[in-house]
């Protein structure tokens, strides 16, 4: 993956993106790598996970300042799209998001709450 890949996938993607880099030679990444592995499973249709060996993803890595590992890197969920867009300015506004660089790898205790919020809110923008 690379940084114009990862722009793309964040404009046309309403969910919440979350980039995990961890290393095959260092354990705490291999425990965040379970982690988001598990995550993704569960909550694959709110949340888009890309799990990436740092070493195979340096130029991104570098790109994202990336400067420990494990690194989780959140992109918060957009509002679905609606039809109604008055103005191409507000439409490019709403795709916009700015990086969250997350601590080591307590991916478990901090998104458990998040992806919580996340479908309750979902279900109140369906009714």
């Amino acid at each position: 993956m690379n940084l114009a890949n990862l722009d793309k996938i964040l404009s046309e993607q309403n969910k919440a993106i979350f980039v995990v880099f961890y290393a095959s030679w260092c354990q705490p990444s291999l425990m965040q790598k379970e982690s988001a592995e598990r995550l993704q499973a569960e909550n694959s249709d709110i949340a888009e996970f890309f799990i990436l060996d740092i070493d195979s993803n340096e130029e991104l890595a570098k790109s994202l300042e990336v400067r420990n590992i494990p690194s989780t890197i959140a992109y918060e969920a957009l509002p679905p799209k609606t039809s109604d867009n008055n103005s191409d300015k507000k439409a490019e506004d709403s795709t916009e998001r700015e990086p969250i660089m997350l601590p080591g790898y307590q991916l478990d205790s901090m998104f458990l709450d998040y992806f919580k919020v996340l479908r309750k809110n979902l279900k109140k923008q369906k009714t």
